[in-house]
């Protein structure tokens, strides 16, 4: 998760908002079922530290063109 979340911000800060719109929609499709995120990509297991850097990323791009450039950040839960 460590990673996809520093790809995130790295885009975030220097690339492209449809880049960081993909990453933030991995991110959000990674989500496991308690609501936790899981520290290997793919794994079973839900850990504090990622899920605290996968909430970082996700609630800093909460307004201007970067929350227009990706729908998913304005979609309530039961939508995504």
């Amino acid at each position: 998760m460590e990673s996809l979340v520093f790809r995130t911000l790295f885009a975030r800060r220097f690339g492209k908002p449809e880049k960081d719109c993909d990453l933030v929609k991995d991110i959000v499709k990674r989500q496991r079922g308690d609501g936790a995120w899981s520290y290997i990509l793919g794994g079973n297991m839900s850990d504090v530290l990622a899920t605290e850097q996968a909430l970082y990323v996700l609630q800093a791009p909460t307004h201007g063109a970067r929350h227009r450039a990706c729908p998913a950040l304005a979609a309530p839960d039961s939508a995504r």
